[in-house]
Protein backbone atom coordinates (compact mmCIF):
# COMPACT_ATOMS: atom_id res chain seq x y z
CA UNK A 1 0.00 0.00 0.00
CA UNK A 2 2.62 2.66 0.93
CA UNK A 3 4.23 1.63 -2.37
CA UNK A 4 1.36 2.75 -4.14
CA UNK A 5 0.73 5.74 -2.34
CA UNK A 6 4.33 7.00 -3.24
CA UNK A 7 3.68 5.65 -6.36
CA UNK A 8 0.65 7.58 -6.96
CA UNK A 9 2.01 11.36 -5.46
CA UNK A 10 5.07 10.62 -7.80
CA UNK A 11 2.42 10.28 -10.97
CA UNK A 12 0.62 13.52 -9.56
CA UNK A 13 3.93 15.75 -9.32
CA UNK A 14 4.62 15.10 -12.57
CA UNK A 15 1.27 15.84 -14.00
CA UNK A 16 1.27 18.58 -12.20
CA UNK A 17 4.63 20.00 -13.58
CA UNK A 18 3.43 19.60 -16.80
CA UNK A 19 0.84 21.54 -16.36
CA UNK A 20 3.01 24.77 -15.53
CA UNK A 21 5.16 24.01 -18.99
CA UNK A 22 4.22 27.20 -21.04
CA UNK A 23 4.39 27.09 -25.17
CA UNK A 24 4.69 30.64 -26.54
CA UNK A 25 4.06 31.23 -30.26
CA UNK A 26 5.14 33.76 -32.14
CA UNK A 27 3.24 34.61 -35.77
CA UNK A 28 4.35 36.91 -38.59
CA UNK A 29 2.22 35.55 -41.78
CA UNK A 30 2.75 39.05 -43.06
CA UNK A 31 5.01 37.64 -46.30
CA UNK A 32 3.75 34.07 -45.99
CA UNK A 33 1.71 34.18 -49.05
CA UNK A 34 1.13 30.84 -49.96
CA UNK A 35 2.67 29.27 -46.94
CA UNK A 36 -0.65 30.34 -44.26
CA UNK A 37 -2.66 26.71 -44.41
CA UNK A 38 1.01 25.31 -43.71
CA UNK A 39 1.53 27.67 -40.64
CA UNK A 40 -2.38 27.03 -39.30
CA UNK A 41 -1.33 23.60 -39.89
CA UNK A 42 1.88 23.34 -38.02
CA UNK A 43 0.76 25.62 -34.85
CA UNK A 44 -2.56 23.45 -34.57
CA UNK A 45 -0.20 20.67 -34.62
CA UNK A 46 2.77 22.17 -31.80
CA UNK A 47 -0.50 22.90 -29.59
CA UNK A 48 -2.09 19.46 -29.75
CA UNK A 49 1.67 18.01 -28.99
CA UNK A 50 2.15 19.68 -26.02
CA UNK A 51 -1.48 19.05 -24.46
CA UNK A 52 -1.00 20.11 -20.92
CA UNK A 53 1.17 22.82 -21.73
CA UNK A 54 -0.17 26.81 -21.19
CA UNK A 55 -0.37 28.51 -24.55
CA UNK A 56 0.42 31.92 -26.04
CA UNK A 57 -0.37 32.49 -29.43
CA UNK A 58 0.42 35.96 -30.87
CA UNK A 59 -0.39 36.78 -34.48
CA UNK A 60 1.42 39.75 -35.38
CA UNK A 61 -0.73 42.03 -37.34
CA UNK A 62 0.95 45.96 -37.07
CA UNK A 63 -0.84 47.85 -34.47
CA UNK A 64 -3.79 44.62 -34.11
CA UNK A 65 -2.56 41.23 -33.53
CA UNK A 66 -4.38 38.58 -32.94
CA UNK A 67 -4.06 37.12 -29.27
CA UNK A 68 -5.03 34.07 -27.37
CA UNK A 69 -3.78 32.53 -24.06
CA UNK A 70 -7.09 30.02 -23.93
CA UNK A 71 -6.47 26.78 -25.77
CA UNK A 72 -10.13 26.51 -26.85
CA UNK A 73 -9.69 30.07 -28.80
CA UNK A 74 -5.90 28.70 -30.82
CA UNK A 75 -7.85 27.28 -33.83
CA UNK A 76 -10.40 30.13 -34.19
CA UNK A 77 -7.76 32.74 -34.12
CA UNK A 78 -5.46 30.87 -36.10
CA UNK A 79 -8.45 30.94 -39.07
CA UNK A 80 -8.05 34.61 -38.86
CA UNK A 81 -4.74 33.85 -40.79
CA UNK A 82 -7.00 33.13 -43.77
CA UNK A 83 -9.94 35.38 -43.42
CA UNK A 84 -8.29 38.72 -42.88
CA UNK A 85 -5.56 40.93 -44.10
CA UNK A 86 -2.28 40.46 -42.19
CA UNK A 87 0.04 43.97 -41.88
CA UNK A 88 3.35 44.02 -41.46
CA UNK A 89 4.27 43.60 -37.83
CA UNK A 90 5.53 46.46 -35.48
CA UNK A 91 8.30 44.22 -33.90
CA UNK A 92 9.36 46.83 -30.96
CA UNK A 93 5.30 47.02 -29.97
CA UNK A 94 5.08 42.76 -30.53
CA UNK A 95 8.15 42.51 -28.65
CA UNK A 96 6.70 44.90 -25.57
CA UNK A 97 3.48 42.93 -25.81
CA UNK A 98 4.67 39.59 -25.47
CA UNK A 99 7.17 40.60 -22.56
CA UNK A 100 4.15 42.51 -20.75
CA UNK A 101 2.11 38.86 -21.63
CA UNK A 102 4.61 36.99 -20.09
CA UNK A 103 4.91 38.55 -16.50
CA UNK A 104 1.10 39.53 -16.10
CA UNK A 105 0.41 35.74 -17.04
CA UNK A 106 3.13 34.65 -14.68
CA UNK A 107 4.99 32.40 -17.38
CA UNK A 108 7.85 34.63 -15.89
CA UNK A 109 7.63 35.56 -12.41
CA UNK A 110 10.83 36.43 -10.66
CA UNK A 111 13.32 37.96 -13.08
CA UNK A 112 15.67 38.72 -9.90
CA UNK A 113 15.77 34.58 -9.61
CA UNK A 114 16.41 33.51 -12.78
CA UNK A 115 20.13 32.25 -13.53
CA UNK A 116 20.90 30.07 -16.73
CA UNK A 117 20.28 26.55 -14.32
CA UNK A 118 17.79 27.84 -11.66
CA UNK A 119 14.65 30.01 -11.52
CA UNK A 120 12.53 28.66 -14.27
CA UNK A 121 10.62 25.75 -13.02
CA UNK A 122 9.12 24.41 -16.31
CA UNK A 123 9.61 24.11 -19.76
CA UNK A 124 9.21 27.19 -21.71
CA UNK A 125 9.12 26.62 -25.30
CA UNK A 126 8.99 29.80 -27.56
CA UNK A 127 8.39 28.90 -31.45
CA UNK A 128 8.50 31.71 -33.43
CA UNK A 129 7.17 31.46 -37.29
CA UNK A 130 8.96 34.00 -39.90
CA UNK A 131 9.51 34.72 -43.62
CA UNK A 132 13.34 33.82 -43.91
CA UNK A 133 13.85 36.36 -45.96
CA UNK A 134 12.68 38.97 -43.60
CA UNK A 135 14.69 37.07 -40.95
CA UNK A 136 17.94 37.59 -42.63
CA UNK A 137 17.45 40.74 -44.36
CA UNK A 138 15.91 42.92 -41.19
CA UNK A 139 17.74 40.47 -38.69
CA UNK A 140 15.11 39.59 -37.00
CA UNK A 141 16.69 37.74 -34.09
CA UNK A 142 18.30 40.82 -33.04
CA UNK A 143 14.99 42.90 -33.70
CA UNK A 144 12.40 39.83 -31.81
CA UNK A 145 14.59 36.95 -30.59
CA UNK A 146 16.84 38.34 -28.67
CA UNK A 147 14.90 40.82 -26.93
CA UNK A 148 12.21 38.42 -25.45
CA UNK A 149 14.90 36.16 -24.24
CA UNK A 150 17.64 39.21 -22.94
CA UNK A 151 14.86 40.75 -20.87
CA UNK A 152 13.49 38.02 -19.27
CA UNK A 153 16.08 36.55 -18.21
CA UNK A 154 16.11 34.04 -20.76
CA UNK A 155 19.17 34.01 -22.32
CA UNK A 156 22.87 34.26 -21.11
CA UNK A 157 26.42 35.32 -22.41
CA UNK A 158 27.04 31.42 -22.76
CA UNK A 159 23.81 30.14 -23.14
CA UNK A 160 19.77 30.38 -22.84
CA UNK A 161 18.57 29.55 -19.91
CA UNK A 162 17.84 25.64 -19.57
CA UNK A 163 14.58 25.54 -18.89
CA UNK A 164 13.94 27.49 -22.25
CA UNK A 165 13.97 26.33 -25.75
CA UNK A 166 13.95 28.44 -28.60
CA UNK A 167 12.70 27.22 -32.24
CA UNK A 168 12.19 29.03 -35.70
CA UNK A 169 10.17 27.87 -38.06
CA UNK A 170 10.45 29.22 -41.93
Amino acid sequence: MKKIVILLMVFISLGLSAQNDVLVIYVDASASGDKLIQIQEEVNSLVDSKANARVYLFISNGNSPYVTSERGDVKRVLRKLRTRYITAPDYTKDVRSINRALLDSKYISDLNNISQSSGLNYQLDIHLWLDEGNFNDLKLEKRIINPILFSNKLKFENGEQENCSVTTHF
